[in-house]
């Protein structure tokens, strides 16, 4: 056990702690979640069953859904604000469009439409306030959304009857398919008679474009035009050559200064093969890889001077030569293929300047042409657009469709879409999880107790001594508590004894530990029984030693070993009795007490008298130990003043159970009077139970070594 470091005589108080700050566990964090995990389970079945619950008794709600197919030629015969851009006869909805008629859909012009012809709005137009409630009510139960990227849309309606549900969908979607085909004719036969204006207009431009471009062709002798064409075209075939030949000069060269750098940072080839895919220079480094390893062996074995050695020594000298003339090959084709890609370049370059001077002679004139020739198709394009929209509108004058269809009506629903109980169920497990995973870091921030040592060091700031566990649970057969470290020398318990044992011995490194007082903040948190067992377990270890009652107002440890006598510590302080009539030794382990006789409220003084120190020193030259049962700190006064006499204080705490604010304070009264507090040690430990959740406690690996105890 490493022997901490002494800073003062009057305060041990330190400020250890484990871990690295910052450095996340997560054994720790399951440690805490195992420790409260009977809180999370209750609270996650108590959740589920309040949410699983409320699905039985809210009422019943059923969903209908009535699915509308936008036509993919939406507009192509309304759009004639630009013909040449609108959408064509087989060109898919604008998905913007269909948003909008999503937004159609839900619109309370439409509901208006849907409740006049289900018959909702009878005897109320007159009263605006009921007729706006009906369409409100009636509002609240739909639900449109397109499905996905797609042009369907979903009318879904939600009722208190499946029939209802379905009914008021089909309506819905009906209703709309009605209102768009009634807008499409209406749109049609104001389409028709704008772009019936407009065709005379655009048939006159169209010839007059095409004539102005027939004269100028004649004028400039370009009836043909092939001069021009061909030029541009061979200047475009001779650009793609010239950046193909860059590109492959561009590769070549990139290649090439690669394969140099690789070269010059000290590549032995096998770089240079990696970037080539050389094979030849892979197989070569391969065999080198297998002679290098054999040369090894061989070296190992036989040293550097044998004869199989140097053999394979000029083994390997042969392949790197063949590697290093590899690689000149290589770099050699690398720079030829360098010098080839750029006379490409320069060739392709040159061709390119020559076409461009051919074009430039007559380029003035195919400007002229060129201008007038996109004139003229524009002209035709828009004439014919406006030709192929107007016959079309035309032709559906009176036979207008929708450009919304009904895909799947509504059916009647065979369950209720709500409550839908998998799912409340689902949620009403997920909501427990999390109810129940703040049930436990609730609990854990408002645990007020010690459990491991790792809290004693970062909470107290002191020193940990060790586990005392709960007999009754690590014993297979319950014993006397006080005769339990005889009964079972080698058990859980007893070992946990000598463990304290050495702690308390090597707590004040430079000072001889003889007189050791053990004291607790509150009463029950097993202070006799443990001052008991370390008193019997030193005499059972060959020391002699004697424990002292000092608890002049329960006599607690007189009580638990059941001795009786009409003098004891009292009587010594006040003289009315000597030290060998007081003295009681225990024949099984050569333990000696020395008790109250009985309890006397009367006495507290005594315990911090000279007298006392007195016994303590004349205890000293007959006893190698004297363990002082005191009584809790926070109870009686003496006790800090008692504590001062003794060469250390150990504080012990119940697990899980004394709150760490009142061990706390204790110390602190403790370190007031100058006491020099060896640690504390934690009592009544569950074993099983620590071994589950205490992660940062020896305990937590009970399950390892228990094999080692006969409990």
């Amino acid at each position: 056990m490493d022997q901490p470091v002494d800073n003062a005589a009057s305060n041990n108080r330190t400020s250890t702690g484990s871990g690295s700050g910052n450095e996340i566990d997560l054994r720790r964090y399951w440690s805490a979640f195992r420790k409260y995990s009977g809180t999370f389970i209750l609270l996650v079945v108590l959740v589920f069953a309040l949410v699983l619950g409320a699905s039985f008794i809210l009422p019943a709600r059923y969903t209908a859904v009535s699915q509308l197919l936008i036509d993919s030629r939406m507009q192509a015969a309304v759009d004639v604000r630009s013909p040449t851009q609108s959408a064509g006869p087989n060109k898919p909805a604008d998905p913007t469009a269909i948003d909008s008629e999503v937004e159609v859909i839900r619109s309370r012009a439409l509901a208006e439409k849907v409740a006049t012809k289900l018959g909702l709005d009878k005897g109320l137009k007159n009263d605006s306030v009921e007729y706006g409630n009906v369409i409100s009510k009636l509002m609240s139960g739909l639900k449109v959304q397109r499905s996905g990227l797609t042009a369907l849309i979903n009318v879904q309606y939600t009722a208190g009857s499946p029939n209802q549900a379905a009914k008021i969908a089909n309506t819905y979607a009906e209703t709309y398919v009605e209102q768009t085909a009634s807008l499409k004719g209406a749109a049609t036969g104001k389409a028709g008679d704008v772009l019936s204006s407009r065709m005379e207009q655009l048939r006159a431009e169209a010839q007059r474009t095409d004539t102005a471009l027939q004269k100028y062709k004649i004028a400039n002798n370009l009836l043909s035009a092939d001069g021009a064409s061909l030029t541009e075209q061979e200047i475009i075939q001779l650009n793609l050559e010239l950046a193909r030949n860059r590109n492959a000069e561009s590769e070549a060269v990139a290649r090439y200064n690669a394969a140099r750098a690789q070269m010059v940072r000290g590549g032995q080839g096998e770089d240079v093969a990696a970037a080539l895919g050389s094979d030849t220079i892979e197989l070569l480094r391969g065999q080198r890889g297998q002679v290098a390893r054999a040369l090894a062996d061989l070296n190992a074995r036989y040293g550097p001077r044998h004869p199989l050695v140097l053999q394979q020594q000029q083994q390997l000298e042969a392949i790197d030569k063949q590697i290093s003339e590899e690689v000149g090959r290589i770099m050699s084709n690398l720079q030829a293929q360098v010098s080839i890609a750029r006379q490409k370049t320069q060739s392709s370059a040159a061709n390119v300047a020559a076409s461009r001077s051919r074009l430039a002679a007559n380029g003035q004139a195919g400007v002229g042409l060129n201008e007038l020739q996109r004139n003229a198709d524009a002209a035709k394009a828009i004439y014919e657009s406006f030709l192929t929209r107007y016959k079309e509108t035309e032709g559906q004058r009176g036979m207008e469709q929708s450009d919304a269809r009904i895909l799947a009506p509504a059916h009647a629903p065979n369950k209720a879409s709500f409550p839908n109980r998998p799912l409340m169920g689902a949620l009403g497990l997920v909501l427990g999880i999390s109810v129940g995973a703040g049930g436990v870091v609730l609990r854990h921030l408002l645990d007020a107790g010690l459990s491991t040592a790792e809290q004693v060091e970062s909470f107290l700031g002191v020193r940990f001594l060790g586990s005392v566990p709960l007999i009754a649970k690590s014993a297979s057969a319950r014993s006397e508590v006080s005769r339990f470290v005889i009964d079972k020398p080698i058990s859980a318990y007893s070992d946990s004894l000598r463990n304290l044992r050495a702690s308390i011995g090597f707590s004040r490194p430079g000072t001889e530990v003889q007189v050791i007082a053990v004291t607790s903040a509150l009463p029950g948190e097993g202070k006799t029984s443990t001052t008991i067992g370390l008193a019997r377990s030193t005499a059972m270890s060959g020391s002699s030693c004697v424990l002292v009652d000092c608890d002049v107002r329960r006599a607690s440890s007189g009580r638990a070993l059941g001795l009786t006598s009409e003098l004891g510590l009292v009587e010594y302080l006040r003289g009315e009795a000597t030290l060998e009539q007081v003295l009681q030794k225990d024949p099984s382990t050569e333990t000696y007490f020395l008790p109250i006789a009985k309890p006397r409220p009367d006495a507290d003084d005594l315990v911090s008298s000279p007298a006392m120190r007195q016994l303590l020193t004349d205890l000293r030259q007959r006893f190698q130990y004297i363990y002082l049962d005191t009584a809790p700190v926070l109870a009686v006064a003496d006790t800090r003043v008692l504590s001062t006499m003794a060469d250390v204080t150990v504080v012990l705490a119940r697990w899980r159970n004394t709150p760490r604010k009142a061990t706390e304070a204790a110390l602190t009264q403790l370190d007031t009077v100058g006491s020099y507090v060896a640690g504390v040690a934690l009592t009544q430990v569950d074993l099983a139970e620590q071994a589950k959740s205490g992660y940062g406690d020896a305990s937590y690996y009970y399950e390892h070594y228990r094999q080692y105890y006969q409990d």
